[in-house]
C-alpha cells in the first residue's frame, strides 16, 4: 500500500514526473498482441513454457507504474520524481543491456590479467532438432565444449601432465535471422596454469584438432544423453555428419586482435545477455495491419536481409530463445571456475595485478549516468533528489 504521502505526490503527477515511462517497440508489441499468440492455433496445440508467460509477464510491466516505482523528493524544492521499477528480466530490451553491461563489469573483475581469445564452438543444422525437443540437452554444448578445450590443454604437456585452462562459456540459441541456432561463445585465456600453479602463455592451437575434438565429444554425449524417442534419428544423422564434416564443425578461435583485456573481455560479452532482437533493427511496427520490419545482416556475405512478417511470427520467433527457470547462460571453467577460488589466488607469476581489481557494481543510477551522462536525481534547481518510499504491487 501506498502511504497518505505517496497518495498525495501521485495526485499531482504528469508524464514529466517519471523516469522512463515510454515502452519500447518490442514491449508494445507483447502488451497489444501477446492474447492473440495465446489464441493462435500452433500456441494452442503445443502450450508455451511457464518461463514465457513469466517473463513477458515482467517484460510488459517493465518500468511502468504497473511494475511498482520509488518516490525521490528534492530536499531544497520539494519537487518530486517517480522512477518506476524495472522488471529484471534478460527478455526484456532495456533490462538484457543494462545486464549485459553488469555482467561485462563482473567478469572484468575476475579474469587473468593477460590475452584472451573470442571462441565460437557451432553445431551442424541436422543437429540444432534435438537441442529444441529436449532443452535440457543445451548443457552438453557446456560441457562438451568444457571437455573439448581441457583435452587440448592436456595434450600439451606430457602423459601424467594436468593443465587448468580459464575460460568463460556463455549460450546463444539464435542466429542473426532469429531462428534456432543454439552454438557457444567462449572468452578463453591464452595461457593455461600447471600443476604448480605457474602460468604458461599460449602460442598455438589447432583448429584441426579443435574441430574434431569439438564435434566428437558433442555427438558421444548426445549419443549417450538423447531419449531412446530421438536415437535412431541421431544414429543416421551421426552417420551423416562423420561423413560430410571430416574436418569436424565449424569453429573460430583466433589470437585476440585488441592490447588488454577490458576490449576483448567487452567484446564478447556485448554478446552475452544482449536481446535477441536489438530495437535499432526494428524499421517498422504496424498495429493496424500487425506486422513487424525489421533487417539482420547476412552472417556468409554481409548482404543485408528485411523481413516483413506478422507480429504473430516475429513474437513465435522471440519467445523460442526464452531460457528455461533457472538455466545458466554464462558458466565459468578452469580457473575461473568459483570452485577455484583458492588455486587463483596461488597463480602470481604472472604479472603484478594477476587478477583484476573488483569493479564498483552499478546500481541502475549509476548505471544512466555511466551509459547515458544523466542523472536521474539531479534536480532541476541543482539539488539532489533523495529517496522516500517506495510502492510494489
Amino acid at each position: 500500500m501506498a502511504s497518505e504521502m505517496m497518495m498525495k505526490k501521485l495526485g499531482l503527477l504528469c508524464a514529466d514526473d517519471f523516469v522512463d515511462l515510454d515502452k519500447n517497440i518490442i514491449q508494445n508489441i507483447f502488451t497489444n498482441h501477446f492474447q492473440e499468440l495465446l489464441e493462435d492455433p500452433e500456441i494452442i496445440q503445443k502450450p508455451l513454457r511457464s518461463c514465457v508467460f513469466s517473463n513477458v509477464e515482467r517484460m510488459v510491466k517493465c518500468r511502468t507504474p504497473e511494475a511498482g516505482f520509488s518516490l525521490f523528493e528534492c530536499p531544497h524544492c520539494h519537487d518530486f520524481k517517480i522512477v518506476p521499477h524495472s522488471c529484471k528480466s534478460k527478455f526484456c530490451n532495456s533490462c538484457g543491456v543494462k545486464y549485459a553491461a553488469q555482467r561485462a563489469d563482473t567478469i572484468k573483475s575476475i579474469v587473468l590479467d593477460c590475452p584472451h581469445r573470442h571462441v565460437v564452438l557451432t553445431i551442424a543444422e541436422k543437429l540444432r532438432q534435438f537441442f529444441q525437443y529436449d532443452r535440457k540437452l543445451l548443457n552438453l554444448l557446456f560441457s562438451a565444449a568444457a571437455d573439448t578445450l581441457n583435452h587440448i590443454f592436456d595434450s600439451f604437456g606430457k602423459k601424467d601432465d594436468h593443465f587448468k585452462p580459464a575460460f568463460i562459456i556463455t549460450l546463444h540459441t539464435f542466429g542473426r535471422d532469429l531462428k534456432w541456432n543454439p552454438h557457444v561463445h567462449i572468452l578463453l585465456a591464452d595461457g593455461y596454469v600447471d600443476e604448480a600453479n605457474v602460468f604458461h602463455r599460449l602460442k598455438f592451437i589447432s583448429y584441426t584438432a579443435l574441430r574434431k575434438r569439438w564435434m566428437t565429444t558433442l555427438l558421444y554425449a548426445l549419443r549417450d544423453n538423447i531419449g531412446d524417442k530421438y536415437k535412431l534419428m541421431l544414429k543416421k544423422i551421426t552417420n551423416i555428419l562423420y561423413k560430410k564434416y571430416d574436418n569436424g564443425f565449424y569453429v573460430y578461435a583466433p589470437p585476440t586482435k585488441y592490447k588488454n583485456v577490458d576490449d576483448t573481455v567487452d567484446y564478447v560479452v556485448r554478446y552475452v545477455g544482449r536481446p535477441v532482437m536489438a530495437q535499432s533493427r526494428i524499421t517498422d511496427y504496424d498495429p493496424v495491419n500487425k506486422t513487424v520490419s525489421y533487417w539482420y545482416e547476412r552472417h556468409e556475405d554481409g548482404v543485408r536481409v528485411d523481413i516483413c512478417e506478422s507480429v504473430i511470427d516475429f513474437m513465435k520467433k522471440l519467445i523460442l530463445h526464452v531460457p528455461d527457470d533457472q538455466f545458466k547462460m554464462i558458466r565459468y571453467y578452469g580457473v575461473y571456475a568459483s570452485v577455484k577460488k583458492k588455486a587463483r589466488a596461488l597463480v602470481k607469476v604472472m604479472t603484478q595485478r594477476l587478477f583484476r581489481a573488483s569493479l564498483f557494481k552499478k546500481n541502475w543510477r549509476d548505471f544512466l549516468i555511466h551509459t547515458f551522462h544523466h542523472d536521474p536525481l539531479l534536480c532541476k534547481c541543482g539539488h539532489y533528489m533523495e529517496f522516500l518510499e517506495c510502492y510494489v504491487p
